[in-house]
């Protein structure tokens, strides 16, 4: 799923000094979610979404998860059936490729009209490496958690989390597709942020237990924050590049 080779990281400039000297922070979808609506953290539904049945259900069969439904109907509620289909994992956020100044603008400037916040402080950056940052993500997952652990990347989708399906339409959702669309919310995120032109990290499959708000790379051995350096390959700078 990794196509892309550098991704930019914009920042705070207290943040790039941090990251230059490998200490990186490594975010959730349950952080990002709980950020108080600001500025580029301003996705206060982050990995989830549903899949919702509006309306009433007359004599319904199929399956859905791992459940079975025959001659299933349901009257005068607004949902039918709601399936949610929320991820919480650990989560590492940058925007593609190389940097772009015009990208930036839009960043710093916000669109009032989108209802995109303005991040006016967020006026720095550095320029990473994909393949070097996959691998210090893994080593940095692997010794906070003490066991194996694997990283993936993809562009985020810029679209709505949730989908109606009509009573007439809906035939049952499988365990698979379930699955699916819940690994989709992973890189999920509304219109609005689409000036961001974000790619995204996340451990997959979340681990069988709670997933920390963050992880912070200046707790770890010297190895790993040595890895997030070497995954540096522009040091950016603390003002906007034309």
């Amino acid at each position: 799923m990794n196509n892309h080779r550098m991704i930019t990281k914009h920042c705070k400039p207290a943040d790039r000094l941090r990251m230059l000297n490998g200490h990186f922070k490594i975010g959730s979808h349950a952080e990002y979610s709980d950020a108080k609506g600001t500025g580029l953290l301003s996705d206060t539904a982050e990995g989830e979404g549903a899949t919702l049945i509006p309306g009433d259900v007359a004599n319904f069969s199929g399956v859905v998860g791992g459940f079975q439904f025959k001659n299933c109907s349901s009257f005068g509620s607004q949902y039918a059936l709601k399936i949610e289909e929320r991820i919480n994992t650990s989560i590492f956020c940058a925007s593609l490729g190389d940097y772009c100044n015009n990208r930036h603008m839009k960043i710093m400037k916000g669109d009032i009209h989108a209802g995109y916040p303005a991040n006016p402080d967020v006026t720095a950056f550095l320029t990473l490496d994909v393949s070097r940052l996959l691998e210090a993500l893994s080593l940095a997952a692997t010794e906070y958690h003490r066991c194996r652990s694997r990283w993936i990347g993809s562009a985020v989708y810029y679209g709505p989390r949730r989908r109606n399906i009509t009573p007439r339409a809906f035939e049952g959702m499988r365990t698979s597709e379930i699955n699916r669309r819940i690994y989709e919310q992973a890189f999920t995120k509304p219109e609005k942020f689409s000036c961001e032109e974000e790619y995204r990290l996340i451990l997959y499959p979340p681990l069988r237990r709670t997933t920390p708000k963050s992880i912070f790379t200046n707790s770890l051995s010297d190895g790993v924050q040595r890895s997030f350096q070497a995954a540096i390959v522009d040091s950016g700078a603390d003002q906007p590049r034309e």
